[in-house]
């Protein structure tokens, strides 16, 4: 038992580590759990202290900052980043299990540098469509500015001028050859025909465009310097080796790791394993015992007792030393119970004496931000937790079989002496609720019943549609996911509605014409005008149908069909869920309500409900499965689902140009509204993940929020740009839960 106690609870922890520290899929894991490769974009890369370092990054590229600040997720999107962190995390467990000499905290930043040189083709692009044109019979003199226009692309800058000129098949072929010559081979056949399209129609502004950010292909120069900033070209150094320096008894306990490796810990669990096993084998087997001694005076000869045992002359039986089953059953028991006791034990106390593994990383000569370092300290938390439910889970194992043994052994010596039916009824139900203990023990709640639950709160069903708060996006459609430039929201709008959002506002138009286009850009500040002017200066494009755009839809778009379909697959997989959709619909209601229906939401859609009559529950809602609440901001249809929102409801104003300057003042809606949408961002300039940094914070939403229902007004949604930054869901669920109606 002794030897049980001691060193199973070591091949237990041996094993442990064998399954976390020195496996790749378990510091990914704790990276997904800790929600990392949002946090970078929405936390970290919002931080202001990393203003110099994004100076640095964007230096010399010909891309207004603002806009790949603001589109961050096409610069660092998801994938690099979880090529990024998976990287590490390879480094990690190869160094832990010994393959590897040492490790060094760094990244490999090589996808973040091709993607902002792909974002600056693009602009660079938009610029070169939007370069001036003149028309010219010189074929010299237009063959000359091309060439010029190729230089200037090639740096980075867009031509000052392009010719339009009529040209021969034969000269356009020459010229797209001249071209093409500047692009590398492989890329060649994929755009000869789009540049020979252009030239024969004699746009050669457009065949530059073509060919343009195939020349470029990032701002060689500006990458160029930065990589020679960083180690290897390309990788960001974040530490000292863990195989140098002190580093605390984590330190100390990752070295041991890594001096064991893999397949010696491998080996040492099962040897710590086989010598409890050894000697429980050893107690159990009966020892070699001489009979008394003979008539002769030797041990073992014929005498009273016969060899082993057996009846001797008189026909008495001999003692035997080997212990029956039930005996053999309580040892077993016992040595389990003991095994996993002590590595139960064992468990709480290493991972605490451990501690954080990645407290080297923080502090004040830590290379991180400060959104960085307690990124890091919620990993942290998280690998020592999956650490210690790991061990627990093992440790355990032992221990609910010990129980159980010794359990079984009481029972089948009760039984087997049992007399009569009571009795045996007795023990038969007894065994049953050991199992069933044991099963609760094992698989909590299984055989429970289920519990209903209404927008992730089993205390919201019960409640009235308008009595509950839903978290919700501003221009939900406009998003970096989706491809808008300007964008204010980072997933899509299925993306949101996983993350917690429950409520989308959304602008559905059709197709922009190029006088709107103009119109569009004449309103905007100077700085924003001149960023996006390039994607928008001579747009002549139509697309039929209808579209949800930001401003133009040049600079974003999503088809209403393809969105809508999002939102029924959405619905179908969530089935315990409402949400509602708030348009800014700047087309008559028939189109919008036909897509709906050809979507396959005619089912989904709430009616609101008549005058003098109140919104059912959450609960009433989700077993009648009308789920889908939809709100027009200027339409209204009424005996249907789509009712304008502002005929009974309200909103707050969404002007506001400081953090101080929200207020529960209302704009547009009735003077004593049913429900109210609170517009929560800044409007001084374009929306900013800094802005939303700023103004997303628990403390200011939550303030914001109880400020109106101060009023005696009911909150009923709270919108923000950038939802994923900050603490929208949270608060959102805080309030519910803090104020039942």
């Amino acid at each position: 038992m002794l030897a049980a106690a001691v060193f199973a609870p070591v091949g237990t922890a041996v094993l442990v580590v064998h399954e976390t520290a020195q496996n790749a899929a378990f510091y990914r894991g704790a990276l997904e759990t800790a929600q990392v490769h949002e946090r970078i974009s929405d936390e970290v890369l919002t931080d202001p202290r990393l203003a110099d370092v994004t100076s640095d990054l964007l230096a010399d590229l010909p891309v207004d900052p603002d806009l790949v600040v603001d589109n961050l997720q096409l610069v660092v999107p998801p994938s690099a980043l979880r090529g990024l962190t998976d990287g590490v995390a390879d480094n990690v467990a190869a160094y832990l299990d010994g393959s590897r000499a040492e490790f060094v905290l760094a990244v490999d930043l090589s996808p973040v540098l091709d993607n902002i040189g792909r974002l600056a083709s693009v602009y660079l692009a938009g610029q070169v469509s939007g370069a001036p044109r003149y028309r010219t019979e010189d074929v010299a003199a237009a063959l000359r500015d091309v060439l010029d226009g190729v230089d200037r692309v090639s740096q980075g800058r867009p031509p000052a001028s392009v010719p339009e000129i009529e040209l021969t098949d034969d000269q356009a072929a020459w010229v797209a050859d001249l071209l093409l010559s500047r692009v590398a081979e492989p890329r060649r056949p994929h755009v000869r025909e789009q540049v020979l399209v252009a030239l024969r129609s004699g746009d050669l502004g457009e065949a530059l465009a073509v060919v343009g950010p195939l020349i470029f292909a990032g701002d060689v120069s500006a990458v160029a310097d930065l990589r020679a900033r960083l180690a290897g070209g390309a990788v960001l150094d974040l530490g000292r080796p863990l195989s140098g320096g002190r580093g605390g008894s984590a330190g100390l306990a990752l070295r041991t790791v890594h001096g064991i490796g893999g397949t010696g810990m491998v080996i040492l669990a099962a040897l710590c394993f086989a010598l409890p096993a050894w000697a429980l084998v050893r107690a159990l087997r009966p020892p070699s015992r001489a009979g008394p001694p003979g008539p002769i005076g030797r041990p073992g000869a014929p005498g009273l007792y016969g060899p082993s045992g057996r009846p001797g002359p008189s026909g008495r039986r001999a003692p035997s030393s080997r212990p029956g089953p039930a005996a053999a059953l309580r040892t077993v028991s016992l040595v389990l119970v003991a095994a996993g006791a002590t590595a139960t034990a064992a468990s709480v106390g290493v991972t605490a004496a451990i501690g954080d593994p990645l407290v080297a990383l923080r502090g004040p000569d830590s290379p991180l931000p400060p959104a960085g370092q307690r990124l890091l300290a919620d990993v942290g938390q998280v690998l020592v937790a999956d650490v210690r439910s790991t061990w627990l889970a093992m440790a355990v194992v032992p221990l609910l079989a010990g129980g159980v043994l010794a359990t079984v052994s009481a029972l089948a010596s009760y039984l087997y002496r049992a007399r009569g039916r009571v009795r045996r009824l007795l023990a038969v139900a007894g065994a049953a609720l050991m199992f069933l203990g044991v099963s609760w023990t094992v698989l909590p709640g299984q055989a429970g019943t289920g519990t209903a639950f209404c927008n992730g709160g089993v205390d919201l069903c019960a409640r009235r549609y308008p009595d509950v708060l839903y978290p919700t996006t501003h221009n939900g459609m406009a998003s970096v996911r989706a491809g808008f430039l300007g964008a204010v929201q980072d997933p899509d709008l299925v993306g949101q509605l996983d993350s917690g959002i429950r409520a989308l506002m959304l602008d559905v138009h059709h197709w922009t014409t190029p006088a709107e286009v103009e119109s569009f850009l004449g309103e905007l500040r100077p700085a924003a005008r001149e960023a996006l002017a390039p994607f928008a200066t001579g747009a002549r494009s139509e697309r039929p149908g209808l579209w949800l755009c930001h401003g133009i839809c040049q600079l974003g778009a999503t088809a209403l069909d393809d969105a809508l379909a999002g939102v029924a697959g959405w619905l179908a997989r969530n089935p315990a869920e409402v949400i509602t959709l708030i348009l800014q619909d700047e087309v008559p209601p028939e189109p919008v309500m036909a897509a709906f229906r050809a979507a396959g939401l005619g089912d989904y859609l709430a009616r609101p409900p008549a005058p003098g009559r109140s919104w059912p529950t959450l609960g009433q809602m989700i077993d009648r499965g009308r789920r889908l609440v939809v709100f027009a901001e200027n339409g209204d249809v009424p005996g249907t689902w789509y009712r304008n929102f502002f005929r009974l409801n309200a909103d707050t104003p969404f002007d506001v140009r400081i953090p101080g300057g929200f207020s529960c003042r209302l704009g547009r809606g009735n003077a004593h509204p049913q429900m109210l949408l609170i517009n929560h961002w800044l409007t001084d300039h374009a929306a900013t993940r800094a802005d939303a940094a700023l103004v997303n914070t628990a403390s200011a939403l939550a303030a914001h929020t109880e400020q109106c229902a101060a009023s005696g007004l009911r909150p009923t949604f709270l919108a923000v740009n950038f939802a994923t930054v900050g603490d929208l869901v949270q608060t959102v669920a805080n309030y519910n839960r803090r104020r039942p109606r």
